[in-house]
C-alpha cells in the first residue's frame, strides 16, 4: 500500500497552560503513539515530519502517499490551518482532511455560523469585536455570555471562567483577550448538552454520522459551565463521551449531513454544538478535530465496532474518492 505521512507539532506536557497558551492543539505523546500504531497496521511506509517546511524538503518522496494535514497546528496565524492542504494541492499530492476553503470557513467562528444557517442550523446570538471598536455592542446581548477568540479552537483562549454573567465582566475579558487574539466573539450562553456530530465520508456517500455527547464530572448537562482548557487539556474534570445518536431527532441528523455534504472536500469533521429543548445550536466547525485515542471521533467509530486503524482507512478512502469526484478529467 501507499505510505502514510503525518505532519505534527508536539508538546510533551500541559503543565503550564493558561489563557495565553497557543499550543493547546499540539500533539501529545499519547496521541502520536496511538496514531503511529494504527498507521503501521495499514502500511509499512509511515513517515512523520514536524513542520510544513520539513515536509516540503522531503515532498518529492511522497507523490504517491497519503498525507494527513489536519493534525499539524502551528501558532499565531489565522491562516495556519490552510497551509498544508494548499501545499498538497500545489504538488498534486493526495491529502487526508479538509481543503483550504473549508479550513478557512471553519477557522472563523462568525463565518461558520453564517454558513451553517443556510442548512437550517441555528447558533447563539453574538457579536464579534475587533481592535478599535467600541464595546457598546455588548449591550445588545442577554447575559450570561461566553467570551472567546473568533479564530481559535481547542479551547485556546477559553478558560472555565470565560462564561461571564455581567456586561462589565464581558467588557473586562474582551479587553484582556483582544491584544492576544485580535477578534473576540461574545455570544449568549446556551444551556444543555454539549455534543460533537462526527461525520466521515464524501458528499456522495457519508460513511459515518454519530452524535457524541460530552460528559463532565458525571453530568451531560452543561447548564452553568463551559468546557475550558482546564478540563479539556489539564484534566481538572472527569471527562467521558457517550454516543447519543438514537436520542437525536432525524431533523438534526439530516441537517448535519446536508452541511457536511455541502462543504465538499472534508473527509472527516466534527460539528460541535449544544442540544437544548431538542434543538441543535452550533458552536463551531472542527475539521481539524483531535484523533487522540480518547477523542469524540474514535468514540463514534468504536460505537460501530471499528478500530483506530479502521478509522484511518475510512478517512484515506474518503480522500481518494473525494479526489476522484473533484479532479477535472484530463484532456
Amino acid at each position: 500500500m501507499n505510505g502514510i505521512v503525518l505532519i505534527c507539532d508536539q508538546v510533551e506536557n500541559r503543565n503550564n497552560v493558561d489563557i495565553t497558551s497557543t499550543n493547546l492543539e499540539f500533539t501529545s505523546p499519547k496521541y502520536l503513539a496511538a496514531f503511529s500504531e494504527a498507521a503501521k497496521k495499514i502500511t509499512d511506509n509511515f513517515f512523520i515530519y514536524r513542520s510544513p517546511s520539513e515536509f516540503i524538503d522531503n515532498i518529492a518522496k511522497h507523490t504517491g502517499d497519503y498525507v494527513f494535514t489536519a493534525i499539524w497546528s502551528g501558532e499565531l496565524s489565522r491562516n495556519r490551518k490552510l497551509i498544508l492542504p494548499a501545499i498538497c494541492e500545489a504538488y498534486d499530492i493526495i491529502y487526508v482532511g479538509a481543503d483550504a476553503y473549508v479550513q478557512a470557513v471553519s477557522q472563523d467562528k462568525e463565518l461558520s455560523k453564517i454558513h451553517a444557517k443556510q442548512f437550517g442550523i441555528k447558533s447563539a446570538k453574538g457579536v464579534v469585536i475587533s481592535q478599535g471598536q467600541k464595546l457598546n455592542m455588548l449591550d445588545t446581548l442577554s447575559y450570561p455570555v461566553v467570551v472567546k477568540p473568533n479564530f481559535e479552537g481547542s479551547s485556546i483562549g477559553i478558560s472555565d471562567s470565560n462564561l461571564v454573567y455581567t456586561r462589565e465582566g464581558a467588557k473586562n475579558l474582551v479587553k484582556q483577550l483582544l491584544p492576544l487574539y485580535h477578534n473576540i466573539m461574545v455570544e449568549e450562553f446556551i444551556k444543555g448538552t454539549e455534543v460533537a456530530i462526527c461525520c466521515a465520508g464524501t458528499p456522495q456517500a457519508i460513511e459515518l454520522c454519530e452524535v457524541v455527547a460530552l460528559e463532565l464530572d458525571g453530568s451531560l448537562e452543561m447548564n452553568d459551565r463551559i468546557w475550558g482548557y482546564e478540563s479539556k487539556k489539564c484534566c481538572k474534570s472527569l471527562v467521558n463521551r457517550k454516543v447519543i445518536t438514537k436520542d437525536i431527532s432525524d431533523e438534526i441528523i439530516s441537517a448535519a449531513k446536508r452541511l457536511f455534504s455541502g462543504l465538499g472536500k472534508v473527509d472527516y469533521m466534527r460539528i460541535d454544538g449544544k442540544i437544548y429543548n431538542n434543538e441543535f445550536y452550533l458552536i463551531e466547525y472542527t475539521p481539524d478535530c483531535s484523533l487522540h485515542p480518547d477523542c469524540f471521533m474514535l468514540k463514534a467509530f468504536k460505537h460501530n465496532n471499528l478500530s483506530y486503524a479502521d478509522m484511518l482507512s475510512v478517512f484515506i478512502n474518503s480522500a481518494i474518492n473525494n479526489l476522484r469526484c473533484n479532479r477535472p478529467p484530463k484532456n
